[in-house]
């Protein structure tokens, strides 16, 4: 994974606990996918012609680095072709520019990353993100200066009110978020309440109490009650997960929602390892005191796409939202984009 995001370090606490007692939360910052090229040399040019467009970025090949492309929907973009442009100079080692022709292909908002690496290696020196909007055959195309990325099945959800932490727990603006996945809402000024539905998909949440239901079954607590932050409802985000059985993907920055449903690991923290890289795993047991490893599961965690939405501490019960591949070792072991 690369190292987009800005985190909190880890911090571990020593004092009454021993040093792998207790781990800081390590939170996706509000700052999700940086700006990198406002000023300096690999400053790109757009060319639009009707359905197709062409980005062209500077390139110099002779050192090992090359442009390379994602496409996050590639239903709605496809790649056409690209060509590197020599440099009008006999000038041994200048670069020249790397052109990349792309068509759209229907309505939407998504994203191409670039990256400027060698091949050989897992790191780029440079990263361009495009927000590549198509409407009506209208096509815009600009540079993401959004603090935060968050998707809806491969599409950017644009909000009016950004992300937030607040008091280190990971919230995002409700309606908007709903209003993409195809929800009705309907919120009740006089009880300051939402009732959320889809289907026969029914929910309701009420400001400032952490009580969530999930298809009328009995109320649920997650890392904070709703709030309202200049105008608009948060909650956090687990909730799409726990609560509206939405899948979620945290990579490169990017939170990335879709329709398929994520494993729930839920017990007490029985050991914490923090790895040479910072990163976190930790042991989940259904009691403190079971040795028993086919009652453990083994949580590993990245610092960089993992929203820590409380604080690890052995001997506390939490919460995790979990990939759904889970190895068959025992103890088993899996991966979490979520603690809460």
């Amino acid at each position: 994974m690369k190292k987009i995001i800005s985190l909190m370090m880890v911090v571990i606490m020593i004092g009454a606990v021993s040093f792998a007692d207790v781990v800081t939360p390590m939170l996706i910052s509000e700052k999700l996918v940086p700006t990198l090229y406002e000023g300096s040399k690999n400053n790109f040019e757009v060319n639009v012609n009707e359905d197709e467009f062409t980005i062209t970025i500077n390139e110099n090949p002779t050192t090992g680095y090359m442009w390379e492309y994602k496409i996050i929907d590639e239903n709605s973009i496809e790649y056409v072709s690209d060509n590197y442009i020599e440099p009008n100079t006999n000038l041994i080692g200048a670069g020249g520019k790397r052109e990349f022709i792309f068509r759209t292909l229907k309505n939407s908002t998504t994203l191409i990353e670039f990256n400027y690496k060698r091949s050989w290696e897992n790191e780029s020196i440079e990263t361009l993100n495009l927000i590549i909007k198509n409407v009506n055959g209208e096509i815009e195309i600009s540079e993401n200066t959004s603090d935060n990325l968050v998707l809806y099945n491969n599409e950017i959800i644009n909000y009016d009110v950004d992300l937030k932490i607040i008091e280190n727990i990971t919230m995002l603006p409700l309606r908007f978020t709903l209003e993409k996945m195809g929800y009705e809402i309907k919120w009740n000024d006089e009880t300051k309440s939402v009732e959320i539905i889809k289907g026969a998909q029914w929910t309701s949440i009420k400001i400032g109490e952490n009580s969530y239901f999930k298809n009328r079954m009995a109320p649920i607590e997650l890392s904070s009650a709703p709030i309202i932050v200049e105008g608009r409802t948060m909650v956090p985000v687990e909730f799409f997960t726990k609560i509206l059985s939405k899948g979620i993907n945290i990579e490169n920055g990017k939170i990335s929602f879709s329709d398929y449903e994520m494993a729930f690991h839920s017990g007490y923290i029985t050991e914490v390892n923090v790895r040479g890289n910072g990163d976190i795993s930790f042991t989940l047991s259904n009691t403190l005191q079971s040795t028993d490893m086919l009652n453990q599961i083994i949580i590993h965690t990245d610092k960089e796409n993992t929203v820590f939405n409380r604080f690890i501490k052995k001997g506390d019960y939490i919460n995790t939202v979990c990939s759904q591949v889970t190895t068959m070792s025992i103890p088993a072991q899996t991966y979490a984009y979520i603690i809460y």
